[in-house]
């Protein structure tokens, strides 16, 4: 085996270089002789993504090699206003082509209506209600606004720089665009799709301020129990002015087809009576049912024992025609008036009410039927001057003292038959106390007061009444609690003789008038009745007035002389006792 290895090997030796001689032979022989290659270039360009170019029919060669020169050819996808297209490119060369994404266009074309008619997109403005929207209409165009609206409400529109016909309101319902009809007066909108109105303005003439406004108000069309709106909170009923509370002033009622409720507040005060007065009988005849109320925080109270609705001036004589503010509790301070129309009536808008505050009195005792005292407060002592028509009349009251004896005293032209003074039980009744020209103990009152009331039988002026104690003289001059008082007429000296002297006219049977005349004192005076009827009919007393009290002067009165330590009066008393009316008068002279 060894032995074969060995022989190849030799072989392959010997082999080699002759090999290599016999090549070396060959590359000493001429090359044979080669043929020139002509190209054929294809007319039809060759191309791919990026260049074109001529190819060699009979070779691998290319010419005219070029990048393409791409063009706009079409649009594959259209760009819109918010969304990329796709346009398709073509190489003007060879005809290459190829698709590119085009950038959305960004512009909105807005419809008859506003809306953008590729993306659907509203191009107006919005604009807020009751907010006037300025803008300037120099550059022409459509002009484009929307504004929400609501069932509960009504609406009107205000513009400057459009003519009506040049404003166009639009809303969708049901999917159909439907005009609206939106004037100067306020009217509702029926509901859109969408809750809309739209506004299409095109102005023919130029402004740089012109103006649009839509106006909202609530509809009302949710009334609760007592005339409050639920949607707004505003009351929708009569409202009364306190003005015309004050004044008195009649206010138009709401004319009605009967089967209705209306609805009346009036302002009220605590200090205050109120009564409901109606000027003529339709309502009268046309009201079913009438309730009142007054509003307690978030509630409301029934006024009960208020009849309310006055008929008539004449008919205002029950208690509870007048409803008192103070006796029911309230937070607003206005009283609700709910008034039922029945169905058969039609109430004209000539139909006013009338708001009263004044008192509602009791002619017997000058108590309001409301319950307060509407006469006037005085005390012992305090002299009441009045003047009152035939048939008026004037209520005063006086706290009883208690164990001192009482009179009153009249000053013409008042007459005793014109005075009355009542004292009340445990019942609240009156009773004549029967108060004449002389102390007496009288009746306790049991309310702690005397009721003075004064029915004028005729037409008097300046008539005046006292009520006495046996604490003050009878001269009309004495102590009150830290003051002097004097009810009678002062005349003074202006010189050696009284002018205009003291003057007793018509003096009624039983009456009293008190005067005083002012002297110098340590001075001699003379002193005479002038006027028979006077001096024969009447009581004539003569008193002086010191730190000790009252002195009456009894013998010769004639001539008079006021030591220092008086007051500087002379006190004339006049007591008619006689059965008929008496006058005169006196003469007080200085003598020299």
């Amino acid at each position: 085996m060894k032995k074969k290895l060995l022989m190849f090997v030799l072989a392959l030796c010997l082999i080699m270089p002759v090999a290599f001689m016999l090549s070396a032979c060959d590359d000493d022989k001429p090359a044979p002789a080669q043929e020139q290659h002509v190209h054929s270039w294809n007319n039809e360009w060759s191309k791919d993504a990026t260049n074109h170019w001529h190819d060699c029919d009979g070779c691998e060669e290319t010419k005219d090699v070029a990048a393409h020169n791409f063009v706009f050819s079409s649009h594959k996808t259209p760009a819109t206003c918010t969304v990329a297209g796709v346009d398709i490119e073509v190489c003007s060369v060879c005809g290459q082509t190829r698709e590119v994404s085009v950038n959305a266009t960004g512009v909105h074309t807005p419809d008859e209506h506003g809306f953008c008619s590729q993306c659907g997109e509203y191009q107006g403005e919005m604009i807020a209600v009751n907010t006037q929207k300025s803008f300037s209409t120099i550059d022409p165009g459509t002009y484009y606004f929307k504004f929400a609206i609501e069932t509960t409400k009504e609406y009107r529109r205000s513009a400057y720089g459009f003519l009506s016909t040049e404003l166009h309101f639009f809303g969708k319902r049901d999917g159909e665009w439907q005009p609206i009809v939106m004037s100067v007066n306020f009217e509702a909108i029926a509901d859109t799709d969408d809750h809309y109105v739209y506004l299409v303005a095109t102005p023919a003439q130029q402004a740089n301020n012109a103006w649009i406004k839509v106006f909202s108000q609530c509809a009302h069309g949710h009334i609760d129990n007592y005339g409050f709106c639920t949607d707004c909170d505003e009351y929708v009923g009569v409202e009364i002015d306190l003005d015309d509370v004050n004044n008195g002033t009649p206010v138009a009622m709401p004319e009605t087809q009967g089967d209705e409720i209306i609805f009346v507040r009036v302002p009220i005060d605590n200090s205050k009576h109120y009564s409901l007065l109606t000027n003529n009988t339709n309502w009268d005849q046309s009201i079913d049912d009438e309730k009142y109320y007054v509003k307690n925080g978030n509630s409301y109270t029934e006024i009960t024992g208020f009849l309310g609705l006055v008929r008539d001036n004449a008919s205002r004589t029950a208690k509870g025609y007048y409803f008192c503010p103070s006796e029911w509790p309230h937070t607003d301070n206005y009283l609700y008036a709910v008034l039922t129309v029945n169905g058969e009536t039609y109430v004209e808008t000539a139909d006013t009410l009338t708001v009263s505050t004044a008192h509602v009195v009791n002619t017997a005792t000058g108590y309001c039927y409301a319950g307060e005292y509407t006469g006037t407060e005085i005390e012992i002592g305090e002299e009441v001057t009045l003047s009152l028509t035939v048939g008026q009349k004037a209520y005063y009251r006086f706290a009883d003292p208690g164990d001192y004896q009482l009179k009153r005293v009249l000053t013409a032209p008042l007459q005793s038959s014109d005075i009355v003074i009542y004292y009340t039980d445990s019942n609240g009744a009156f009773h004549d106390a029967e108060f004449t020209n002389t102390y007496a103990d009288h009746t306790a009152s049991f309310d702690g007061y005397y009721y003075v009331v004064i029915t004028a039988g005729a037409t008097f002026e300046n008539g005046k009444f006292v009520v006495l104690d046996d604490v003050i003289p009878a001269i009309g001059r004495g102590a009150v609690p830290s003051s002097t008082y004097y009810m009678g007429d002062t005349y003074s000296s202006t010189g050696k003789e009284y002018e205009d002297a003291g003057y007793v006219d018509n003096l009624g049977a039983s009456q009293i008038k008190y005067l005083r005349f002012e002297i110098e004192k340590e001075t001699e005076y003379s002193f005479t009745i002038e006027g028979a009827e006077l001096a024969s009919n009447a009581d004539v007393d003569i008193w002086y007035y010191d730190n000790t009290g009252a002195h009456e002067i009894t013998t010769n009165w004639g001539s008079i002389t006021l030591s220092d330590g008086t007051d500087g009066y002379l006190y004339v008393h006049v007591n008619n006792n006689s059965g008929s009316a008496v006058s005169g008068g006196f003469e007080l002279t200085k003598v020299n």
